[in-house]
């Protein structure tokens, strides 16, 4: 299989919590609240 082929497998197989627990971090590492992260919705 191609490398392309993996990565696009793992990104299909990514599920949302776990894309939103990374991104919930980050906004953290810039002293955002989790409820200012929701505002941006």
């Amino acid at each position: 299989m191609s490398k392309t082929y993996n990565q696009n497998e793992h990104i299909a197989n990514t599920t949302f919590a776990s894309v939103y627990l990374l991104y919930v971090n980050k906004v953290k590492k810039k002293d955002l609240t989790k409820e200012e992260l929701l505002d941006f919705s």
